[in-house]
């Protein structure tokens, strides 16, 4: 449900926008819109659309470049970029015409191939800088503190390049994210929250009575869960039969312990054993410290810093990484029979971790086969 103070008539003169290259730039309103973006996962824009042409033709749109702005007093606070995945007309009114469209990263692109290969003597950057530069990928970046080994041959398996990304970021401990720019985003991997810099401050006010003018956070609270506290992988190497290649990893911050033991741990030194333990652990305690918050400041994103303040509970007023959130708006203007409702308004739904701790993502299901692999 929308905070009280976010549904009234907006006087922050909020403004929603969209730019599709191929189309005159009035050529379609923003009615409504809702961006999820999260760690580790593809950001999904979903828009509904009005326009006073009711034959919007879809190969000016559909797997092109469009712009989302949101806009405050003439000022840009946010963009969005990305390719139209999906392009829908929908009812006609008197002079309107409605569309949904869904808009995704340029990695999305990676979900589309299935491959099965060998890549030999490479590292993660490597490997990832292969896979990216096939589907046209140039803006991307790395932001790595640790070390990672190269592997001796590394398979894809009748997986799609999308799922062998994923399977060796999450092996390596490695999370993503996109940075917006002008007209175009770019897909940073990093495996240290040290990495991030970016910090957005807002005050907390809970007051259903809150200026509208005044970016806040208006609900905020603090969970914890079970999670496992200890990892062990076990693995074989027939380079060295005899080799006892079995790693530990225990959490510092539990009192109870709850073990996960995998094999193999598909690792093949102790360098490598010691860390994809540890990336193991950390991955399975990524939510176990989690804040949860709402807020109506446009200009939070996934892997920035939120820096709270003003918060009733002294230890909470600190700088928290954002690691999940949900943008929705709303511009009843735009369309015919909306014009009437109340006027334009925008919120966020975010989760938060601790400034310092590094979040991993979980390793996917994976079959595992017969054959050979790293």
């Amino acid at each position: 449900m929308l905070s009280v103070f976010n549904i009234q008539s907006d006087p922050r003169g909020l403004q929603f926008t969209l730019e599709v290259p191929n189309l005159p730039v009035t050529a379609l309103g923003v009615l409504s819109f809702k961006l999820t973006e999260k760690y580790s996962e593809l950001y999904c824009l979903e828009l509904m659309l009005t326009s006073q042409d009711s034959a919007i033709d879809f190969k000016a749109v559909v797997d092109n470049k469009v712009i989302f702005k949101i806009w405050q007093n003439g000022e840009l606070l946010r963009q969005v970029s990305g390719m139209v995945v999906s392009f829908e007309q929908g009812d006609r009114g008197s002079s309107q015409t409605y569309y949904g469209m869904e808009v995704y990263p340029d990695l999305w692109r990676t979900t589309l191939r299935r491959n099965s290969r060998i890549f030999q003597q490479q590292d993660i950057k490597s490997i990832l800088s292969t896979l990216l530069s096939e589907h046209g990928i140039v803006d991307y970046a790395f932001a790595l503190r640790h070390e990672h080994s190269i592997r001796e041959f590394c398979v894809q398996y009748q997986e799609s390049d999308f799922a062998f990304i994923q399977r060796l970021t999450s092996e390596e401990g490695i999370f993503y994210y996109f940075e917006q720019g002008e007209g175009q985003h770019t897909v940073v991997f990093s495996d240290s929250a040290e990495t991030l810099s970016e910090k957005i401050a807002l005050p907390y006010n809970m007051s259903r009575n809150a200026q509208l003018q005044e970016k806040v956070v208006s609900c905020f609270r603090k969970s914890e869960q079970v999670r496992a506290s200890s990892v062990e992988l076990k693995d074989y190497t027939f380079k060295n039969p005899s080799w006892n290649a079995q790693f530990s990893e225990l959490a510092t911050d539990i009192e109870n312990q709850r073990q996960s033991y995998d094999y193999p741990g598909r690792f093949k030194d102790e360098v490598q054993g010691k860390a994809f333990t540890q990336y193991r652990l950390e991955s399975l305690r990524h939510d176990a410290h989690l804040g949860h918050g709402e807020s109506n400041g446009a200009e939070l994103q996934v892997g920035s810093l939120l820096l709270l303040n003003n918060h009733p509970v002294e230890e909470t007023n600190t700088s928290w990484q954002l690691i999940h959130i949900i943008h929705e708006g709303k511009q009843p203007q735009s369309g015919e029979e909306e014009s009437g409702e109340k006027g334009t308004y925008y919120i966020n739904r975010f989760e938060v971790v601790p400034r310092h701790q590094t979040w991993r993502p979980l390793q996917p299901l994976w079959l595992r086969g017969t054959y050979p692999h790293s």
